[in-house]
């Protein structure tokens, strides 16, 4: 992995130009922080902004790996995964690709409505994915249980 300083607000991924929001309740975040500990130093930071799409890209990026660590709690390997047991003979499992896809649906739709919001007008400060997530939908809500 290869990480670059961004500002006090974001690291940067290189391997996948992801921009991680250094917010303690993201998972990519977490990465990063085990990463330094383990004796390695990010890149310094550039002089460019993160551009709106970079921005978009990085809450895309932390809401999808939310609703894959959240699948992964029950051992699923990401929410794709749990939804595919949809039509399954195991109740259990119906019942979880069931929550698992009301949920998803909600969160992209909430999502996408914000993201179409900030297009027009791009908030101050600039939102993270920890932000956004407040402000969707959430696990429990469609009848996801830890």
């Amino acid at each position: 992995m290869n990480y670059q300083l961004y500002n006090d607000q974001f690291i940067i991924l290189l391997d996948t130009n992801s921009w991680i929001p250094c917010d303690h309740g993201n998972g990519m975040y977490m990465e990063y922080l085990d990463w330094v500990a383990a004796g390695n130093t990010p890149l310094p930071a550039p002089s460019v902004q993160p551009t709106h799409a970079q921005i978009i890209q990085s809450i895309q990026d932390g809401v999808q790996f939310w609703l894959d660590t959240t699948a992964q709690s029950k051992g699923y390997d990401s929410s794709i995964s749990c939804i595919s047991y949809i039509n399954s003979s195991n109740t259990k499992f119906q019942a979880e690709a069931n929550s698992m896809l009301h949920w998803r649906d909600a969160v992209w739709s909430e999502c996408y409505n914000l993201q179409a919001q900030w297009t027009a007008n791009i908030p101050d400060p600039l939102p993270t994915p920890a932000s956004v997530m407040a402000l969707l939908p959430k696990p429990e809500d469609f009848g996801w249980s830890t």
